[in-house]
């Protein structure tokens, strides 16, 4: 399985181990000596290991679930995105696509260019690759645009 956002991944464990660690500590296992735990009481007379137990506990779920989303792909819009977030999300891997179609329309155009023999076939490839680069500039300012915390859009 490959790990999409490390240091969530990572982050997370962390924190269901140490959450896991304060809970069992605190429960104590029966039958190990290094091990006794506290009295836990009840939510009306606490013991002294019901907070750290509880605490540890939802320490625990929260690193497990930290650790969870950890492993989705990575470059998606988090659980929370908003619909914008979402939208130019979804643009900018479009915009992607298209221009790695318009790169493999440029590569194999670049190949054609060497095998040109004529004036006029030449000026044909030469309009057809400035209007992929046109295309790609077109691409790149819209995901620019899409794109949150970047200034590149207002500086073309």
């Amino acid at each position: 399985m490959k790990i999409g956002h490390a240091k969530n991944f990572w982050g997370g464990v962390l924190f269901a181990v140490i959450g896991g660690m304060f809970a069992v500590i605190a429960k104590g296992i029966p039958g190990l000596s290094f091990l006794p735990g506290y009295a836990m009481g009840t939510p009306a007379r606490m013991g002294p290991a019901f907070f750290p137990f509880w605490l540890g506990l939802i320490l625990f779920f929260i690193g497990l679930s930290i650790a969870i989303m950890g492993l989705r792909e990575q470059g998606g819009p988090g659980l929370f995105a908003s619909g914008k977030r979402r939208e130019d999300y979804r643009l900018r891997q479009s915009n992607a696509a298209a221009a790695q179609a318009e790169l493999a329309k440029l590569e194999q155009l670049s190949g054609a260019i060497g095998a040109v023999t004529t004036p006029a076939a030449a000026d044909s490839a030469i309009k057809q690759a400035k209007a992929i680069q046109a295309k790609l500039h077109d691409l790149q300012t819209s995901s620019a645009a899409a794109m949150p915390g970047t200034d590149d859009a207002k500086q073309q």
